[in-house]
Parts: C-alpha cells; sequence; structure tokens
C-alpha cells in the first residue's frame, strides 16, 4: 500500500491539527501521499440521494451540489493549502467528498479499505474523552470498527520526532511495528524507543505461590525475554526489509510496575514522547479494543497515537 493516509476532515481545530500533523511527518520522510476526505452530512446525502442508492465520491473539480454553498469545497482547499504552506513534499495531495449510505465513520473506512490507504488520520478534540471527539463519537467508531486499517488519533499537542513503541510480545504489537516501519520506509534518520513492560509475579497473577514466588517469577522473568528477544528479531527484519537500521531501535524494558497502561503514560509523560504507535489488541486478542491501549488512549489526550488492529 506504500505511504498513503486518508485524513478525515471537517470545519473544527481538531480537524487542522490532524492535516498540521501530517504536514510534520511529510516533511520527515518521502513519498507520503495524502488524501483528504470529507464526509457530506446526512442531510446532504437524503438531498442528493433520496432513494438511498450507493454513495457517490467527489473529487475537487466536481460540481457539488449537495453543498449549495461550496463549503465542503473550501474546507478541503483550505486542508491542502495547509499541507502545502508547511513546506511539506507532499505527492498528489487530492480532495475527495463523499455521500455516506451509514454512518460518517463506515464512510471513512469504506473509503480508505477499497483505496488501499495505509492508515485513516483523524483530529479529537482538547480535553475530552475519546467518545467526544472529533465530529461527535466518529474517532470512537474508527477505533472500534477498524478490524484492519490502522487509525491516528491526533491529539492537540504539536508533533516532534519523539516517537515510542509500547510491545508486548503480540502479534499485533509485531502489526504495529510493520506498519511503523512501511511509514517509515527508507527513513534512517530516526530512532524509536520501543517499550516493553515485564510485571512482576505478584501483579500479573492473583494466586499466592508462598516461597516459590521468587524462583517462579526468575523462571517467569526469563520466559518473557526469550520471548521479547524472538520479537525483537522479527522486528529488527520488518526494519531491514523496510531499509531501516536495526540500530533505529532503541529498546527499554521496565519492570515490577502494576499496571502496563499507566507505565506507558507515565514513559509518554517522562520522555516527552508526541506520537505513540500502539497495537490495538494485546495477548489475550479480544475482538475489541483491549485493555491497555484503551486506558493509553482515555489517558493522553495531548499526543497522537496510531492504533494498529
Amino acid at each position: 500500500m506504500g505511504k498513503r493516509l486518508l485524513i478525515a476532515v471537517d470545519d473544527t481545530d481538531a480537524s487542522r491539527r490532524a492535516i498540521r500533523y501530517v504536514a510534520y511527518l511529510a516533511g520527515m520522510i518521502d513519498q507520503l501521499r495524502c488524501q483528504l476526505l470529507f464526509v457530506l452530512p446526512a442531510e446532504s446525502s437524503a438531498k442528493a440521494d433520496p432513494a438511498g442508492s450507493e454513495p457517490k465520491t467527489h473529487r475537487d473539480d466536481d460540481h457539488l451540489s449537495a453543498v449549495p454553498d461550496g463549503s465542503a469545497k473550501v474546507i478541503l482547499e483550505q486542508g491542502r493549502d495547509i499541507l502545502q504552506k508547511k513546506g511539506a513534499l507532499v505527492e498528489g495531495i487530492e480532495t475527495i467528498q463523499r455521500l455516506p449510505k451509514e454512518g460518517v465513520a463506515e464512510a471513512i473506512l469504506d473509503y480508505g479499505l477499497q483505496n488501499r490507504m495505509s492508515a485513516v488520520v483523524a483530529g479529537r478534540r482538547r480535553r475530552s474523552t475519546l467518545k467526544k471527539t472529533f465530529l461527535g463519537s466518529v474517532s470512537a467508531d474508527l477505533v472500534e470498527q477498524s478490524t484492519c486499517l490502522p487509525v491516528w488519533i491526533v491529539g492537540s499537542e504539536p508533533p516532534n520526532d519523539r516517537f515510542l513503541v509500547p510491545v508486548d510480545g503480540s502479534e499485533s504489537a509485531l502489526r504495529a511495528v510493520d506498519h511503523l516501519s512501511q511509514i517509515f520506509k527508507d527513513h534512517s534518520d530516526t530512532v524509536f524507543q520501543f517499550l516493553h513492560i515485564v510485571p512482576r509475579l505478584g501483579e500479573s497473577c492473583a494466586i499466592d505461590y508462598g516461597p516459590e514466588s521468587s524462583r517462579l517469577e526468575r523462571l517467569g522473568l526469563r520466559g518473557v525475554h526469550h520471548c521479547i528477544d524472538n520479537f525483537y528479531a522479527k522486528a529488527a527484519l520488518l526494519f531491514e526489509s523496510a531499509g531501516l537500521r536495526e540500530n533505529q531501535i532503541d529498546i527499554k524494558v521496565g519492570q515490577g510496575l502494576f499496571h502496563p497502561g499507566k507505565a506507558i503514560v507515565a514513559e509518554i509523560r517522562r520522555g516527552g514522547f508526541r506520537t505513540v504507535i500502539i497495537g490495538r489488541r494485546g495477548m489475550r486478542r479480544s475482538l475489541a479494543t483491549g485493555s491497555v491501549s484503551r486506558y493509553v488512549i482515555t489517558k493522553s489526550d495531548p499526543i497522537t497515537l496510531w492504533l494498529v488492529p
């Protein structure tokens, strides 16, 4: 799929922050392609298509009969101007309007999948929970409904070159590393901090093992380290195949921490990270957003999260 980002836009500061975030990244990495998608309001869809036929896609040079004052076109052009004025070398900036057949999130994800985008990018409002974000609950819907397309939720803080990658040895975490390596393909100037949290035995299991707990904890940690060593070997191969170097991975292991989500949030604040790349599901492979990623979402409003299914 290359480096193709679908930016969901509307006329809000959150949307403009999402565009500026992508512009910042485009100044760091090459060959980034962007599409700006404006999903028309439901009433526009009903007026334009009262029979409820298939949703239509309007390119920026189409006649926008669904929005009489052309406001959607203006918003899209403003978004494109933000990308260009930031000095980003973004190839093929394209603006699209879409009439939703169902909900807004469904329309965004449907377009992203049909057009083989690398990720969907959306902004969220400041000092809000996930359920009160960009276009109401659209960010939440994107996160919960996207089963195979990464979703980037852009926070209120401007981006920097500090990227945190929490890992737990799971397939979801490995997919997050793969997504990161594809976005930064052939870019060798950035170091990514991988964070692995190793909980103590008593904090990860409610059973009291008595005097055997210390020995079992040592054995458990050996197993955990063996697992994570295998994980990093695979991660290094993904980096190598994307033209990245193994020394771009800075590994940090935290031990004795009670809650992995709390440890990740603490590391975000301590290290000044503005972007976190995280697998949406952890070892338990739940169908919904995992408890750790959900905790990070709700406790890290200012930063940007790349949530990878």
